[in-house]
């Protein structure tokens, strides 16, 4: 147990039930207390998040054994007693003829291949325990052939913005279509409107137009004297 450069209190562990003991853990003197778990190989390693870095860690260990409201067994021999160990060892986890912290107990070669798992496949420590334990036939080769590989950001991501930009594009296209669509009907009706107009135009000119313009000359000026230009020449 000792305090890391980021003050945080950190306890090393291969002991599952003081693992679960300090993952469960809420306050230290009175203050609220949040922890963690990380690992260096097979080693976990648990931290608690603010605590009062002002105290000493004996009394921190104190404070961690008062507040534990769970009986404390030998882990020798499996029971609660005061003194020295006499009798013969026996696993609490497993009741097999060891100590509880004996690495031959099946319960520790199995947290041992949980944390394995979980390492090599990069999944929480309940999934990984899921998998391991979902069957009493299932065993760690089997386990870890299940694919558990996880989904590649990466891909996913690239996926989701070939979407967006193809939906995108296909917007894009229909506006532009549509806004070719209303202007060449623009133009058609354009069209369509100056040739009405010009038509009508040409059925109000009236063929004998340029014959009433000379019928208005006075009859006293002979025809002959205008020219091409328009003005009247005297003889």
């Amino acid at each position: 147990m000792k305090f890391s450069r980021q003050g945080k209190l950190i306890f090393s562990t291969a002991d599952p039930v003081c693992a679960a003991q300090i993952l469960n853990l809420e306050k230290i003197q009175e203050t609220p207390v949040s922890t963690g778990v990380t690992f260096e190989n097979i080693t976990e390693r648990f931290h608690i998040f603010d605590i009062p870095t002002n105290l000493q860690l004996s009394e921190l260990a104190d404070e961690i054994m008062n507040k534990n409201d769970m009986e404390r067994i030998c882990p020798l021999c499996g029971v609660n007693h005061e003194g020295q160990c006499q009798g013969p060892e026996k696993c609490i986890l497993c009741n097999g003829p060891h100590s509880a912290t004996s690495k031959i107990c099946p319960r520790h070669t199995l947290e041992q291949k949980i944390l394995e798992f979980k390492c090599r496949n990069h999944l929480t420590i309940g999934e990984a325990r899921r998998l391991c334990t979902q069957s009493s036939k299932t065993h760690y080769s089997d386990a870890a052939k299940i694919n558990t590989t996880a989904p590649n950001i990466e891909e996913i991501v690239n996926q989701r913005v070939e979407s967006i930009v193809r939906n995108i594009t296909t917007k894009m296209e229909q506006q532009t279509n549509l806004l070719i669509e209303i202007f060449q009907k623009t133009i058609e009706n354009l069209v369509q409107y100056l040739v009405t107009v010009f038509h009508q135009t040409d059925l109000k000119k009236s063929p004998n137009r340029k014959r009433q313009m000379i019928n208005l000359v006075p009859p006293t000026i002979n025809p002959m004297q205008w020219d091409a230009g328009g003005s009247n020449t005297s003889n």
